[in-house]
């Protein structure tokens, strides 16, 4: 399994340390390896589009429980079931609090939990104000995760070595 350090992360993510350390601290996501701090973590596929996705939100506007509601969703998601809910046109990530507001207000009891849900984006809703409909195709992962699957490959599992040994040398 490849994984990025830390510095990779940021740099592919746009997300600023803060913005990390917050989601991380907000258990968002748990780095794969390492226990330490700084660029001792790593992270694997999955966690780097959970953490993109977020950084996605937030600088749409989203609020910080709802981006980090995202990331803990997806990072939870194997790749396998995420290509099979991306191949039935399910690209939109939906997390667990907003699928307890929409369960409340439809009535549904107390303590039902889901932790999110990839759902196929409803442009054909009549509801959806064109705004809508070019914040739903902004969010929507099936893109990102190509482009993301495609920076994996190109790691050379050498580079990974190196980069690794750099930084614990520097």
């Amino acid at each position: 399994m490849e994984t990025i350090t830390r510095a990779q992360l940021l740099d592919w993510t746009s997300l600023t340390r803060k913005q990390l350390d917050y989601l991380l601290k907000k258990g968002a996501i748990a780095s794969v390896k390492g226990g330490g701090t700084g660029n001792y973590h790593r992270y694997d596929l999955m966690r780097v589009l959970a953490l993109a996705s977020a950084q996605r939100h937030l600088a749409l506007g989203a609020e910080w429980s709802r981006a980090a509601g995202v990331a803990r969703f997806l990072s939870g998601l194997s790749a396998e079931v995420l290509e099979t809910n991306l191949a039935d046109g399910k690209t939109l990530p939906i997390p667990a609090t907003q699928l307890k507001d929409a369960a409340a207000l439809a009535g549904l009891p107390d303590g039902l939990w889901m932790p999110g849900l990839l759902v196929a984006p409803p442009y054909d809703d009549p509801g959806q104000t064109p705004a809508a409909r070019r914040l739903m195709k902004q969010l929507e992962i099936d893109t990102l995760y190509a482009e993301l699957r495609q920076r994996f490959a190109a790691l050379a599992p050498l580079e990974t070595t190196a980069i690794e040994i750099e930084i614990r040398a520097g």
